[in-house]
């Protein structure tokens, strides 16, 4: 967009089409520093400054926003209201939120919500190292301080696929094969609220965003492409559906990244900020790749429909659907007979094989698959689990 009669254009254009839309709003830094109306207006106010008179630097961009000042915090919960106001957006996903404080994001949050009730508000809650006292950063640590904030919960991204970063590409996660990695795998299937091998991250599962890419580091491609250098592309493919699934049909929120879905590349780059063509999507791979792209409709139509449960919130109704059972031959599966939970069901059965191997077990009644990702359904009491794969039994 150009203009901001251009941007409205557009907001309303997708609003008609079921699209929300939410703003990434930057508010821990400004590009330039010397040239910041901001620090003309009020010199060294705007601006978290060392003793010597020196900047703060935690955003790496130079300089930090004062957000716990009064007329700083004034002026963040103000532009978020004209947001809401004047383009009707839908949400905010805060950068580097761990650097803004929490009671900032309270008051913007209270205030922006009596312009529009569903507004959804999520960041990114890493602890940086800032002259903000640790409890009052709005960091992942503190997440129960901001039980209405979501968080972009990098211990999914890091157990399910292994670490993003470009010294650590070769370490494995679960779908990658690291079998070791199943308990974690547990912990956060269940949103990082449950007490499962790990401490509980979160109050509640709507503060957990699940993900396994996004537009920072490596692409979920390019990191199996080292992690799994020895197998073939058709096999690093099938490793992505597994990590789709894992990402879409979890309790959280699930975030997709554009491309994610039929394994996109930036060949090789990391910081891709200024890199348009790496970035952009190459629209060739979705027509290559529609069946990734298909696979993705049915998984996300399966969270939506068939599988309400996943959208339970508290930590007591979540610890209370599945019974997680790990088999030593790497199968990961949760088994559940809450029919008070699973709608049309009597049964569910979500079986995890992470392995290069078909896997075999067996149960005491009949199930039915459900189409994820074989089309055809079968009642068996001895499932044959194919390798790299996520599938869901159920009893009517």
């Amino acid at each position: 967009y150009v203009r901001m009669e251009e941007f409205k254009t557009m907001v309303n254009e997708l609003h008609k089409n079921d699209i929300r839309v939410v703003i990434d709003v930057v508010y821990n830094h400004v590009y330039e520093y010397f040239d910041s109306d901001l620090e003309k207006i009020a010199p060294g106010y705007f601006f978290r400054t060392k003793k010597n008179g020196t900047l703060y630097n935690s955003s790496g961009c130079g300089n930090d926003f004062a957000s716990e000042k009064p007329m700083a915090r004034k002026i963040i919960i103000e532009s978020a209201k004209n947001l809401v106001e004047l383009y009707d957006i839908d949400g905010f996903r805060f950068d580097l939120m761990g650097l803004l404080d929490i009671t900032t994001l309270k008051l913007l949050r209270e205030e922006t919500l009596k312009l529009k009730s569903d507004l959804v508000f999520y960041g990114e809650g890493w602890n940086m190292d800032s002259p903000l006292l640790k409890e009052d950063r709005a960091s992942l640590e503190n997440a129960a301080l901001l039980p209405e904030l979501g968080f972009f919960n990098d211990m999914f991204r890091d157990i399910v696929k292994g670490s993003t970063f470009p010294d650590k590409l070769s370490e494995k996660g679960y779908i990658n094969g690291d079998i070791s990695y199943r308990f974690g795998a547990n912990f956060v299937f269940h949103a990082s609220v449950i007490n499962h091998s790990y401490n509980p991250k979160f109050v509640y599962a709507h503060q957990s965003i699940n993900y396994v890419e996004c537009h920072d580091n490596n692409t979920l491609f390019d990191k199996l492409s080292v992690s799994n250098v020895e197998e073939e592309d058709n096999t690093l493919l099938k490793r992505i559906k597994l990590a789709n699934a894992m990402n879409v049909l979890s309790f959280g929120v699930p975030f997709i990244h554009m491309g994610q879905e039929v394994g996109l590349s930036k060949y090789g780059f990391d910081n891709t900020y200024n890199r348009l063509n790496v970035n952009m999507m190459n629209w060739e791979q979705v027509d290559d790749k529609f069946d990734m792209v298909s696979y993705l409709k049915m998984i996300i139509d399966l969270r939506k429909t068939a599988l309400p449960h996943l959208k339970l919130d508290s930590q007591e109704d979540i610890a209370k659907i599945f019974e997680t059972i790990h088999c030593d031959n790497g199968l990961l599966v949760f088994y559940s007979d809450k029919k008070e939970y699973l709608k049309d069901y009597q049964k569910l059965l979500i079986i995890v094989n992470a392995t290069n191997s078909n896997l075999n077990i067996d149960t005491d009644d009949y199930f039915t698959h459900m189409p994820v990702p074989l089309p055809e359904e079968m009642r068996t009491k001895n499932i044959l689990v194919p390798p790299i794969s996520f599938d869901i039994y159920y009893i009517k």
